[in-house]
């Protein structure tokens, strides 16, 4: 009988101890999780180049955070395609974030979820292309989104 009751108390403790512990990792996976994020400045500075040559993370998923510029927001212009820009506050520095679903109603319904305040992750394609500046060509970045769930907002 005695053997019966200590196993139920060992059981009882190893499947606190088993709760605490997923929680705890959830927690830390999450904030994990996070930290793959990078700032716009810092995917900027680590993928620079001149025109017309590829840049290393060109057609690859990547992981930015930054706040949504709501004075930039188009969608359903009639002179653009539909778009936002995320702008780094820390390095005053801003990537265009273009969306190609099918609807892109849903991105933009969770865009108003933000408040300029809120931190937006998103989770894209890197797309290159050749920007002129004085007098100079070099290669530039935007980030390519095709559903809502490519994006989320700080809690």
């Amino acid at each position: 009988m005695n053997k019966i009751l200590i196993s139920i108390a060992l059981l009882a403790v190893i499947s606190a101890v088993a709760a605490s512990c997923c929680c705890f990792h959830k927690c830390c996976k999450s904030k994990k999780a996070l930290a793959e994020y990078k700032s716009i400045g810092d995917i900027q500075k680590a993928n620079q180049g001149p025109c017309q040559k590829k840049l290393e993370c060109e057609d690859k998923p990547i992981k930015i955070k930054g706040y949504v510029d709501y004075g930039n927001v188009y969608f359903k212009s009639p002179s653009s395609y539909d778009k936002f820009f995320l702008k780094d506050k820390e390095n005053n520095t801003m990537i265009e974030v273009k969306t190609i679903a099918t609807d892109n109603t849903p991105i933009f319904d969770k865009l108003k979820q933000g408040n300029g305040e809120k931190i937006l992750y998103i989770t894209g394609i890197a797309v290159g292309f050749d920007a002129a500046t004085n007098n100079n060509c070099k290669r530039v970045l935007s980030i390519t989104i095709d559903k809502a769930d490519d994006i989320f907002f700080e809690k």
